[in-house]
């Protein structure tokens, strides 16, 4: 599982492994009740496969709006879904409605599925959001 740590206004990414948090952990501190099966696992469904695939899905959309001229060009976005939390990101004003239709996608299809099967996430602990800036071309 991947996991992204925001520290002051650099984001650390860590991946390892959780090893009873097979679902992504809890918002209450339990592990899902029904984990599911390896079936399920193997189709791709798994909690965590959910979780992170709706997780890839809103941040390519973030990824694809970062073009900028001044800083006036860029916005922050929350990295959020009903399956997983990364707290913000900036991004270029003109792609926020693809962001959001992202995330529309994602709690429709993804994020249902997690639900449904009892998955839980954690909810990290998000730092103020830096302002938006437009470095060398970039939102960021």
């Amino acid at each position: 599982m991947k996991m992204f740590v925001r520290w002051g206004s650099t984001a650390v990414v860590a991946v390892g492994i959780l090893g009873a948090f097979a679902c992504g952990g809890s918002t209450n501190g339990q592990e899902a009740t029904n984990p599911p099966s390896s079936d399920e696992a193997s189709a791709g469904t798994s909690c965590e496969s959910l979780s992170e695939s709706a997780s890839t899905e809103v941040s390519s959309a973030i990824a694809a709006h970062q073009a900028c001229t001044v800083d006036d060009d860029c916005t922050q976005v929350e990295l959020v879904a009903s399956c997983f939390d990364h707290c913000s990101r900036i991004v270029a004003k003109d792609g926020v409605a693809e962001v959001s239709a992202a995330k529309d996608r994602v709690n429709a299809a993804q994020c249902k599925r997690f639900l449904a099967q009892g998955c839980k996430f954690d909810v990290p602990p998000c730092s103020p959001p830096m302002p938006a800036k437009c470095k060398a071309g970039v939102c960021g």
